[in-house]
């Protein structure tokens, strides 16, 4: 049979302890970094829906700063040309208006009779 001693059953607790503390820190070590993976797991998903998020803002943004910017030069455009058709389609002057009377009549073309004296100054009485 065999014989034990004190110390050697001291021994043997010391070390059973020594190896169920070990064993016991990998176990929480293991159940740590497993709840950080999935933390970073879940944190990285978040992150890639707001990357993917803010691109689709981006090109709603791009879209608008585009059809603003296409709109702005259309305006532009149109602004260049109503000031050209202003400058083209002002009213004559008092001496432009007799010149180009005096020369239609010139090239014999019919010239406006002035109205007779009160016409259209009283209502038709039917």
């Amino acid at each position: 049979m065999l014989r034990f001693t004190i110390r050697d059953v001291l021994w043997l607790t010391v070390v059973a302890a020594l190896a169920t503390c070990w064993y016991k820190d990998r176990m929480s070590m293991a159940t740590t970094m497993a709840k950080a993976a999935a933390e970073r797991t879940a944190e990285r998903e978040k992150l890639s829906a707001q990357s993917k998020a803010i691109a689709v803002k981006r090109r709603e943004v791009e879209a608008t700063y585009k059809s603003a910017t296409e709109a702005m030069t259309r305006a532009s455009k149109f602004n260049e040309e109503a000031k050209r058709n202003a400058a083209r389609t002002r009213p004559p002057t008092a001496e432009e208006l007799e010149r180009i009377k005096a020369e239609s009549a010139n090239l014999g073309a019919p010239q406006p009779k002035p109205l007779p004296p009160g016409y259209g100054e009283t209502p038709n009485s039917h």
